[in-house]
């Protein structure tokens, strides 16, 4: 087990710095949501941190190994915080893409803020993870952070998996992460369709899978047998303590109380977040099948390398 440093405030520093960069620039151009978020919740939960670390790792390593040429990275679904993080600090070319284009167009207005002083460039673009317009060999890293889960329909998560093994090159990184735990949970929620679109009915719709072990590997390892070899695997739980049961119990808080408290996020995943390596579901866990600010589960992030041919090769530290 392991006890780092999730770099939660240099995180979170970046996050408000260009929030109020964009504010000063564009004022609620973007979007009063949009806006309001990235003032007051610029990293939109506590449990992102391992997320964003796990993510960087990965590309500071590519960036190494890259000896200065300019990465072509790409980005599914994701929060768009990563990538404004990621072309700011290496040189990249990065797209950044979601199936809504209410996850593309705030976005990009507050890029244009903070856009003159990165080392790398973004371009935004409406995508279906299910079906890239991308050629083969494209990329040389891919990501979709806890997106996976939101992908609607039977198969759709495999699909995204084996699309963006599709577009990488020889040899390149596949980073994902979902949420995990020991049952697997289809989660609804009221008022919001395609996991991002509010709409007035008051039913409940698809909003995510969380995932068990068996499902990682139907879903998700299984997409990549034959065209990628698992580099790491890290389950990221959350620490048993009065602060998680004082998070869980808080679960019926309204979303705007929630987000004027988004200060706490990083001293909360510092009291919380852990991490083991391998696939490892022994750690507390409360959600059930209505998707809530105060269920707790853990996440897994997998490193998949793209392979020239055959195998998904040995599996290192994916004990269980």
């Amino acid at each position: 087990m392991s006890f780092p440093n999730y770099r939660e405030f240099a995180y979170y520093a970046f996050g408000l710095k260009t929030g109020a960069r964009s504010f000063l620039r564009n004022g609620f151009g973007a979007g009063f949501r949009a806006t309001a978020s990235s003032l007051l919740q610029p990293i939109n939960s506590y449990t992102r941190f391992p997320e964003y670390y796990f993510l960087e790792e990965a590309v500071a390593g590519l960036v190494r190994d890259g000896h200065g040429r300019r990465l072509e990275v790409l980005d599914v679904g994701s929060p768009k915080l990563a990538a404004f993080f990621l072309a700011s600090r290496y040189n990249l070319r990065l797209r950044a893409t979601d199936i809504s284009p209410l996850n593309v167009e705030p976005y990009e207005l507050m890029w244009e803020s903070i856009r003159r002083k990165a080392r790398g460039v973004i371009e935004f673009e409406t995508q279906d993870g299910r079906r890239l317009t991308y050629a083969d060999g494209t990329f040389d890293l891919a990501y979709a952070m806890s997106v996976l889960e939101h992908i609607e329909g039977d198969g759709g998560d495999f699909a995204a998996v084996g699309e963006m093994l599709r577009v990488l090159k020889p040899g390149g990184r596949l980073i994902l992460s979902v949420p995990f735990g020991p049952k697997y949970t289809g989660q609804n929620i009221p008022g919001v369709v395609h996991s991002v679109e509010r709409v007035r009915a008051s039913g409940l719709f698809f909003f995510q899978r969380i995932y068990d072990k068996r499902r990682i590997e139907s879903n998700i390892l299984d997409a990549a047998r034959g065209g990628g070899e698992i580099q790491k695997i890290v389950t990221i739980f959350r620490r048993a303590s009065p602060i998680a049961s004082a998070v869980h119990k808080i679960r019926g808080l309204p979303e705007s109380i929630v987000t004027a408290l988004g200060f706490l996020n990083p001293v909360i995943s510092r009291a919380l977040n852990r991490h083991t390596e391998g696939l490892n579901d022994d750690f507390r866990s409360a959600y059930g099948p209505i998707h809530s600010f105060g269920d707790i589960f853990g996440d897994v992030v997998i490193t998949i390398a793209k392979s020239p041919a055959g195998g998904l090769g040995a599996v290192r530290g994916a004990g269980g």
